[in-house]
């Protein structure tokens, strides 16, 4: 029996209708030929309807055509008493046995995940949940350029504003305000006490330790970060996300063969995971590997990382034409949304006047990856450069300036 699941997400203490609409192929009449359903977890392929629903559902497509096919689905809930409707997660799925969420980081599936969570804050404003999945989508998108920094940043604000309002005391939520303390702020006092706060709520909280590893390594603790992310694997091996993050955080810490295999596995569980075909591309120039380094960056699925990747990859297999051709169009398109990696693309080639200068606008354009730039390895030909110290100083984010951040993560046992 064919089943397709277009929707996924999780009420608590509801019952739930259904109405939609699908259409196939060679669907007669105008695809209405076959069964939709509500399934609730344990899910199964018997096609009965289940519309009460306590805890995570799906929407079963049964008998339609072979073809494409397309739904426009809406859900009316009723609460069984007045309107205690909590929902824990959001997700789409599209297509046959295809998944795509929030942690899964493409760009279709953010698209996906960003309408469904604006919808799930719509349906119940006041779930906290909601709106740090919005944030999260939100942080994903920018840092993707999927939204320019200044639709989307503003919006990540709004979302975890609100989701701290609603819970001052949720644990995501803090871990999502230092996050934009760190990495937009450069504020390492607010970051670092939102981390904790975080911390001593939900010492196991899988998000806040996600986050918290990426403060330890933008402020110069990479090995630390390296340890939670190791906990995160072990804890849910799973995921994309973690094992992705892993391997950013091996290629910071210059072990380049085990980022290629943590970023390998990431690409196993989410083929098409933004970031992780650039990352292998970047382990490969470090191990002077450019024509494999070259292969990959043509592979990667989000456009922006293909094309930051592929200018420095050509550099990388002595074609510096293509890569000039290459870093011009990333230019053109992506010049206020990339500074940054056009700054260490030009760094890498051995550019120091023009790698400053876009570091400068990296500045202006408050671009999110200057929070990387102590161990991003495409600037290791200008560190020595007298202009490297002064610059991070202006960021705060100077040797000296990063010792002063006092921050520990013990992990639970």
């Amino acid at each position: 029996m064919r089943k397709a699941r277009i929707a996924l997400a999780t009420l608590v203490g509801a019952s739930l209708s259904l109405g939609g609409f699908a259409s196939a192929a060679h669907a007669d009449p105008a695809g209405n030929n076959g069964t939709i359903k509500v399934d609730t977890a344990v899910f199964d392929t018997d096609p009965n309807n289940e519309p009460h629903v306590a805890c995570t559902f799906q929407i079963d497509f049964y008998g339609f055509d072979q073809g494409n096919l397309n739904a426009a689905v809406s859900f009316a809930v009723h609460p069984p008493t007045g309107n205690d409707i909590v929902i824990k997660n959001c997700r789409i799925v599209g297509g046959f046995n295809t998944g795509i969420n929030v942690t899964q980081n493409n760009a279709v599936g953010n698209k996906q995940a960003r309408t469904l969570c604006e919808q799930a804050v719509a349906l119940v404003p006041g779930e906290v949940r909601a709106w740090n999945a919005l944030a999260l989508v939100g942080f994903n998108q920018v840092a993707a350029s999927e939204r320019s920094i200044e639709e989307g940043l503003p919006a990540v604000r709004a979302a975890i504003a609100r989701a701290l309002a609603l819970g001052p005391d949720d644990a995501t939520a803090h871990s999502l305000a230092g996050r934009t303390a760190d990495v937009y702020d450069t504020d390492f006092v607010s970051a670092a006490a939102h981390y904790q706060r975080a911390l001593a709520l939900d010492p196991a909280n899988s998000d806040v330790l996600y986050n918290t590893a990426v403060f330890l390594a933008g402020v110069g603790k990479v090995d630390a970060g390296v340890t939670v992310m190791r906990y995160l694997v072990a804890h849910d091996p799973a995921s994309a996300r973690v094992h992705y993050r892993l391997g950013d955080l091996l290629l910071r810490a210059r072990d380049y063969d085990g980022a290629i295999a943590y970023e390998r596995t990431a690409l196993a569980l989410s083929p098409q995971y933004n970031g992780a075909y650039n990352l292998i591309s970047a382990s490969l120039i470090a191990k002077g590997d450019g024509a494999r380094a070259l292969t990959e960056a043509q592979a990667e699925s989000s456009e922006t990382w293909r094309m930051i990747s592929v200018a420095a990859a050509y550099y990388a297999v002595g074609r510096k034409a293509d890569s000039d051709a290459a870093l011009s169009a990333l230019i053109s398109k992506l010049g206020t949304e990339a500074p940054y990696n056009i700054a260490y693309i030009y760094a890498y080639r051995g550019e120091a006047d023009k790698a400053f200068e876009w570091l400068d606008k990296a500045v202006q354009y408050k671009d999110g990856g200057l929070s990387e730039i102590i161990y991003e390895s495409f600037f290791d030909k200008i560190r020595g450069d007298p202009r490297w110290l002064p610059f991070l100083r202006k960021i705060g984010r100077a040797p000296e300036q990063l010792a002063k951040v006092e921050f520990n993560v013990t992990l639970p046992q």
